[in-house]
């Protein structure tokens, strides 16, 4: 049941955040809200009190996470996906979810940039990124975060 839980309902609220993703490259407010406060119910529910105060602390660990780990530049729709997923996880797991996410999100980004643009190209803004620390716009923002917050979300709920 609780595998159920962790997978089922998350994962369809995912395909429909990566169909608007890939598509429209936005992920769509009625798709992120109703999955957070499903978390949070659903964590309540099962677990009272306790259950409220773990999505709640998965709320703002991704949050915080993610707002240190700016290099991402992720869009609004990409972190209330991330929180809707952390709503559904334990603690323990929230920085193995930021981690997977963020691996992918860089693998992601080198595969499509050296596509797009080549590898020489592809070194010249690697290294204007890092220079600016990120805060430079480069193609490094190009990738839907969708399907990497799903992969992300599967393996750590796998691992876990």
């Amino acid at each position: 049941g609780d595998l159920l839980m962790h997978l089922l309902l998350p994962v369809l609220f995912s395909i429909a955040a990566c169909y608007t993703d890939l598509k429209t490259r936005k992920i769509k407010n009625y798709i992120t809200y109703p999955l957070i406060f499903l978390g949070v119910f659903i964590n309540t529910f099962l677990n009272g009190l306790k259950g409220f105060a773990m999505s709640i602390t998965g709320i703002l660990s991704i949050v915080i996470l993610i707002s240190i780990i700016s290099i991402t530049k992720l869009g609004g729709g990409d972190l209330k996906l991330a929180m809707g997923y952390g709503t559904f996880l334990t603690s323990k797991n929230h920085i193995m979810f930021i981690f997977f996410f963020l691996l992918f999100v860089l693998i992601g980004n080198i595969f499509l940039l050296i596509r797009e643009k080549g590898f020489k190209n592809f070194i010249s803004e690697l290294k204007l990124e890092i220079k600016t620390l990120g805060f430079y716009k480069t193609s490094f923002n190009k990738v839907p975060g969708a399907p990497f917050l799903l992969g992300a979300y599967i393996l750590t709920i796998l691992f876990s």
